[in-house]
């Protein structure tokens, strides 16, 4: 009896499978698109006093003895006066900075932001698009206290037209020209 009902129900997914060949099948609607990135209050701050470029707000975000580093370019800030003179540095150097968050995490005491951002370089007015940065925070009592950014320099270089990056570097064992 146990044969039986096995192989029933084999002849039946068979005949299922048959009918169902010269039917149109049709592709699962694509992936939904990513629900927008929540990120903290803080960091939601942080943000807006940058893409505001109000450097006394950016800077009042920090810890009295903060620090801010851009570590690509090697320029570091330590407490409000001079988070914000460096602050006031970047805005005057670029123009209609925009953030687009990708992916936020925190945890007790730190927070990691990863964003594309794009900007016009206010010098030469080239549009610089989807520099991909990964943003470290050490967070303490509300405020940041560390803040770390990490970035394709090279890539920016190479859309402001001052660098050719070329051809990728040949795999091993291959010939170069």
């Amino acid at each position: 009896m146990h044969r039986v009902v096995i192989s029933l129900s084999l002849i039946g997914l068979l005949l299922a499978g048959i009918v169902t060949m010269g039917t149109t099948v049709s592709a699962q609607p694509g992936t939904p698109t990513a629900s927008p990135v929540t990120v903290s209050p803080l960091v939601q701050a942080w943000m807006t006093a940058y893409t505001s470029q109000d450097p006394d707000a950016y800077a009042a975000l920090y810890t009295p003895d903060g620090i801010y580093e851009d570590v690509p370019s090697g320029q570091a800030a330590q407490g409000h006066e001079a988070i914000a003179e460096l602050a006031t540095y970047y805005f005057e150097s670029q123009d209609d900075f925009v953030f687009e968050p990708l992916a936020f995490f925190q945890g007790d005491g730190w927070a990691v932001l990863e964003t594309t951002t794009s900007a016009t370089d206010a010098e030469s007015g080239h549009r610089v698009v989807g520099v991909r940065i990964a943003t470290i925070f050490e967070l303490d009592n509300g405020l940041i206290r560390r803040s770390s950014d990490y970035y394709d320099l090279a890539g920016v270089f190479e859309q402001l037209g001052l660098l050719e990056m070329g051809e990728a570097t040949p795999a091993a064992g291959t010939a170069t020209p």
